[in-house]
């Protein structure tokens, strides 16, 4: 048996907008390779800079190269993304996203353009009727 020096490989490859079911998510796509990963060696983070602080998207992933991420409300609207990859010897290996990456179009948008109340239902307690 030898000892692992080859650190892993790994890239992000692709951050769009999911489409049809996976509308509202990010779909994170990433290739990595190493002959020691174990079962779950990769992890996504975001952060607001390119030197973080970063915080977890997903950790112990299994190396499917692909994640489908539902940001929430307190994510700011534009991140930078990482992907680390981790061998069995505990090497990491990381890439980044060269620019932020937009969250905003992921966020349910809507406007109410009209409200009909229900016939026969009284005003709220709030409302006064006007004559």
């Amino acid at each position: 048996m030898g000892v692992d020096v080859t650190p892993p490989e790994c890239k992000l490859t692709g951050a769009t907008y999911g489409e049809g079911p996976h509308a509202g998510r990010l779909d994170i796509r990433w290739t990595a390779a190493d002959e020691h990963f174990g079962q779950r060696p990769i992890a996504l983070h975001h952060g607001a800079t390119t030197d973080g602080p970063w915080n977890p998207i997903a950790t112990e992933l299994e190396n499917s190269g692909r994640y489908l991420w539902l940001p929430t409300a307190d994510i700011p609207e534009q991140v930078y993304l990482r992907v680390t990859a981790t061998d069995e010897a505990g090497s990491p290996a990381e890439d980044l996203t060269s620019g932020p990456i937009e969250l905003a179009g992921l966020r349910p948008r809507g406007r109410i353009r009209a409200l009909n109340p229900l016939a026969g239902e009284a005003p709220p307690a709030t409302a006064r009727a006007v004559e």
